[in-house]
């Protein structure tokens, strides 16, 4: 080998170039952000219209519909979703991944502000926004002082502690909850606007025209200027009650004499709470690509200087910090990586017994390890769970190359050759094969980064690293390795100097030797019975696909986060006071479970801003601190939650943390069902809400998103009658909600701070269906016209919230599942779908079980590619279209072993495993290109078939195993699942272990036999050739 070979005469050369890998790599390490998920650009944008007072079928019509014709023609726009709330229209854009996601935002946003001339005038400017993985909040963190009025401090965290965190190097925003600002209220009298012959919309003009200030030009001389201002800007509530009404006949009076001025707080719309505590809750988002763990110091040193500038009693607590879970698991990777690498080094140290010779083995990982993090700086990658997941994964591998090239180095010094003609001869037999094995590993790995659909983009960044860490440690075993070899190995086998160590190193040659020896009569037996032991062999592989069918399968692991929701819905109609009543209840029960550090409620904190629904965050002490896990205390809390809670119409479920279902929903299974007849579609959605529980074992918190009713005031206006009486539509509408919405209507500035002035009618003017009989409303002859004789005022009953998907209405079954095998469960919900779903009716899956579906089409198209490539590969290295085969026939025997120990530990087959299964087919592959291509190299010295292979699997059989267990050792802390998220990487672990002990077993068997028979084969075809020739 050219390089191995210019190493061993240029030391210092070859260690130079391996130095500049490390020391780029030590000066990337510091400058990468750390976080949980790569930094993926998803194609999805959302649009959010505000239309204060509509409801939510006045929402579709004006709103959603206009906005999803708008955006209908954008190129590569996959699916719509639209979400129409009271006051709120909320339009989700998800585009075909190819779709750069900047390019698809300011599409929207131009086709969105094009059409904006069809909203109605009322309706807010549409916010858009593009979906960022990583945009949840970093931090919670609750302001409180017992000793201040609710309203300043309010004011105080939304003029003083909001705007320092947003200064913060980092962060991209902060939400309010729970904040009520100072407002001014003009609380209308109605009998006395009445009385005087008023309407609100006098009130309002007369605030507007009066409560202003106007730059009026300037006055100038040769010298100086003057600007002129008509000054009308009220200060004070006491000013806008003295404000006078312009109007016809309401000579003398003043706002003060309709309506009461207040200067309060803003009305209750959203609550916050730490236990039971009313608090304001700020919620802090990074800006994309920043550093997670970072930015949460950075915010927390903020918060601590900024503390000594608050007024006493003010408490600032972070109360919730998911850069903590972030870096435990990253963390946990970390210490993978390390206890792997030196559990793949002893392993190293028991096969050859020699320190030297393990050092020279060792040198690969750290190098290995250090130039990747250069390579992740280059890409733009991030220190995430994917990129150190993927170094964790390779660690025992990255060992591989190197152990190969230098257990050849001591096999050759064994027979008495200098340090440099041994490194050179032994790497020149072996490097060929090194290179091969090596180029299976990255062709394995590299169609796993590029990958199809949401999995694939996940995956990315794992896929490179590996890749490039893996061709890392063949440029260090074909550098290092030998050049090191050459100058500190010696001739002779390795003797250690004390006694115990002799005994202990003589043993395990003789055990190794043994091993040797005993292979080579097992090997023997085989190949005198090659038949038997194929079809031992296919039985195994029949046997390891039957063993799929008892193997849980979900997308995502469950990890113990020790934290989770409790989603808390209440009839509608309930107010935002009886939703906090009722919650607080429901915390004193939460906070009589063992195991409940902190319980923090966020009223009305969904994008529906609904303030009948509470999500109740519980977090727990750690998980060493106690005897059971996050999923036992879910399944605990439902159980006892839901008899006491859920009656009367309300609702409860329970959701982890983290376990995102995609969409716009956290549960795992969701089925969507459309159709024209709603009738049919709310029948056909009710009786599956009702079955699937009961048939489908795991199942919980089973609903469906059929809009619950709510009370409304319809006011049914005689068009003839109000004509007649010069009463339109629109000056009924105005009036109304001038009344009762409590729109802006103006502001004040007090000490330099604007404030708000809304106007609505009393609260004892808002009680029921005869406040609204009272109202009068002045027609343009100065008529006062009472809103009774010209209307009809009912109870009616209408949708609260309307759900759509591509542009059509639908009902979504959603589910929480207790169980391990979400893929079982999917199937038996698909089955009932199909025998049960009215022709009418239409479906489309979203959801874990949607993604699951994707995620298996692509790992399979990716595994496909992979042998493919491996295939093509060992084509190219032997010049044979058959040998590659044999060699490849191993890869189903890998199955058994994976399938097997997921099985026996009752671990489940997610995401994770599937990428290490696909690893599997590099490693089998890699132990079956170091028997076959030394058995090659003794054929071509003249040796039969039989006797090649009775040379070539002893002598292979050591590094066999070493790479084996040294991939398996360095899997080892992944397997056991310790730390931070352990649970979730523990199956990948479990499976690789499992499938590199079963495939390693059976390759040393079923491959010499497969070659054996391969090699007859050829042979009896080339005899028969040759005497039809002759003949």
């Amino acid at each position: 080998m050219i390089l191995s070979d210019i190493s061993i005469k240029r030391p210092v050369f070859a260690t130079m170039l391996n130095l500049v890998l490390v020391v780029f790599g030590l000066f990337a390490l510091p400058e990468l952000a750390v976080d949980q998920y790569p930094d993926v650009d998803f194609p999805i944008i959302t649009a959010t219209v505000v239309y204060p007072g509509a409801d939510p079928e006045t929402i579709e019509q004006k709103i959603l519909e206009p906005l999803e014709e708008a955006v209908n023609g954008i190129a590569g726009l996959d699916k719509v979703s639209g979400n129409a709330f009271p006051n709120i229209a909320q339009l989700v854009l998800q585009f075909k991944l190819e779709k750069n996601g900047d390019q698809a935002s300011q599409e929207v946003r131009d086709k969105i502000f094009a059409a904006l001339s069809e909203l109605p005038d009322e309706a807010e400017t549409p916010i858009i926004q593009k979906f960022d993985v990583g945009g949840a909040p970093v931090l919670t963190i609750s302001v409180s002082n017992p000793q201040s009025e609710y309203g300043a401090l309010s004011n105080l965290t939304d003029d003083v502690i909001k705007p320092a965190i947003e200064r913060i190097s980092g962060v991209a925003a902060v939400s309010l909850s729970g904040d009520r600002l100072r407002e001014i209220h003009v609380l209308v009298n109605r009998k006395d606007l009445s009385g005087y012959g008023l309407t609100p919309a006098d009130i309002v003009n007369s605030i507007q025209a009066q409560n202003i200030d106007i730059p009026a030009g300037k006055l100038q001389n040769d010298k100086n200027y003057w600007n002129i201002r008509v000054k009308g800007r009220a200060d004070t509530a006491v000013q806008i009650a003295n404000l006078p009404i312009i109007s016809a006949g309401a000579t003398g009076l003043r706002i003060g004499n309709v309506a009461q001025v207040k200067d309060t707080i803003a009305d209750r719309e959203t609550g916050g709470y730490i236990n039971k505590t009313e608090t304001i809750l700020l919620s802090v988002q990074r800006q994309s690509g920043s550093n997670t763990p970072q930015v949460s110091e950075d915010v927390q040193k903020g918060l601590a200087k900024l503390k000594d500038q608050l007024p006493p009693g003010t408490k600032v607590d972070v109360v919730s910090d998911n850069s903590i879970y972030i870096k435990g698991s990253i963390d946990s990777v970390k210490l993978d990586l390390v206890l792997g690498a030196l559990l793949a080094t002893f392993i190293v140290l028991l096969f050859l017994r020699d320190p030297w010779i393990t050092l020279i083995s060792a040198i690969a990982l750290p190098i290995s390890v250090i130039g990747t993090f250069a390579f992740l700086q280059v890409m733009g990658f991030t220190l995430n769970m994917m990129s150190t997941l993927g170094l964790s994964l390779a660690i025992g591998i990255l060992i591989d190359d190197a152990i190969i090239v230098i257990e050849n180095i001591h096999r050759h010094l064994a027979m008495n050759k200098s340090g440099a003609q041994a490194a050179k001869d032994a790497t020149s037999e072996i490097g060929l094969a090194v290179f091969a094995t090596t180029l299976t590993i990255v062709a394995v790995f590299v169609p796993v980064a590029f990958m199809e659909g949401i999995v694939g983009r996940f995956f990315y960044q794992f896929g490179l690293t590996v890749a490039f860490a893996v061709i890392i440690s063949l440029f260090v075993a074909f550098t290092i390795a030998p050049m090191l070899s050459a100058r500190l190995l010696k001739p002779g086998e390795y003797e250690p100097k004390t006694a115990i160590l002799r005994t202990a190193s003589h043993k395990i040659d003789h055990w190794l030797t043994s091993l040797d020896n005993g292979y080579r009569h097992v090997l023997d037996w085989v190949l005198a019975n090659r038949w038997k032991t194929l079809f031992a062999a296919g039985l195994i592989t029949l046997f390891s696909f039957f063993l799929l069918r008892f193997v849980p399968v979900s997308f995502f692991p469950k990890e113990d986060r020790g934290e989770f929701t409790v989603n808390y819905t209440l009839p509608e109609g309930t107010s935002i006071d009886g939703t906090s009543a009722q919650t607080l209840t429901m915390v004193d029960s939460i906070q009589k479970f063992p195991g409940v550090k902190r319980v923090i409620v966020a009223l009305a904190a969904g994008a529906d801003k609904k303030v009948n629904t509470a999500r109740v965050y519980v977090q727990l002490v750690d998980k060493h601190e106690r005897s059971f896990t996050q999923q036992d205390m879910i399944i605990r809390m439902r159980e006892e939650l839901a008899p006491k809670f859920a009656i009367n119409g309300a609702e409860v479920s329970l959701t982890e943390q983290g376990g995102g279902g995609g969409g716009n929903r956290s549960e795992p299974i969701q089925y969507i069902f459309q159709s024209n007849n709603w009738e049919k579609l709310v029948a056909f959605t009710e009786k599956a809400k009702a079955d699937i529980p009961k048939l489908v074992p795991g199942t919980t918190d089973v609903n469906t998103t059929r809009p619950k009713d709510s009370k409304e005031y319809r006011i049914s206006i005689d068009q003839g009658r109000a004509a007649d009486l010069g009463i339109s539509t629109a000056q009924i509408g105005a009036a109304l909600r001038a009344l009762y919405e409590g729109d802006k209507i103006s502001d004040i500035v007090s000490n330099g701070k604007t404030v708000d002035v809304r106007l609505r009618v009393s609260d004892e003017d808002r009680m029921g269906a005869t406040d609204l009989s009272g109202i009068t409303l002045k027609n343009s002859r100065g008529e006062q016209i009472g809103l009774n004789s010209i209307a009809e005022i009912k109870l009616a009953s209408s949708p609260s919230t309307i759900e759509r998907f591509n542009r059509q209405r639908q009902i979504t079954l959603i589910s929480n599942f207790t169980g391990k095998d979400l893929g079982a469960a999917a199937k038996t919900i698909d089955e009932y779908v199909v025998k049960n779903m009215p022709p009418e009716v239409t479906l489309n899956k979203a959801g874990q079980t949607e993604m699951m579906v994707d995620a298996v089409k692509a790992i399979l198209k990716a595994l496909a590619i992979a042998i493919l490539l491996v295939y093509m590969i060992l084509c190219a290295q032997y010049e044979s279209y058959l040998a590659p085969l044999v060699i490849m026939a191993a890869l189903p025997l890998s199955l058994t072993g994976a399938f097997g120990s997921l099985l026996i530990t009752g671990q489940i087959m997610s995401i994770y495993t599937m990428i290490g299964i696909i690893l599997l087919m590099g490693l089998v592959t890699k132990n079956g290109i170091l028997l076959i291509d030394f058995t090659i190299q003794k054929m071509n010295e003249g040796l039969n078939v039989h006797d090649a292979l009775m040379a070539a699997g002893p002598v292979r059989l050591r590094p066999i195993l070493m790479t084996t267990f040294a991939a398996g050792g360095g899997m080892i802390p992944i397997a056991i699942g310790h730390g931070v998220g352990g649970e979730a990487r523990s199956p990948m672990g479990v499976a690789v272990i499992g499938g590199l002990l079963a495939s390693t077993v059976l390759t040393l068997l079923v491959v010499p036999c497969l070659f054996s028979l391969a090699e007859g084969a050829k042979h009896g075809l080339e005899a028969r050739r040759q005497r039809k020739r002759a003949h």
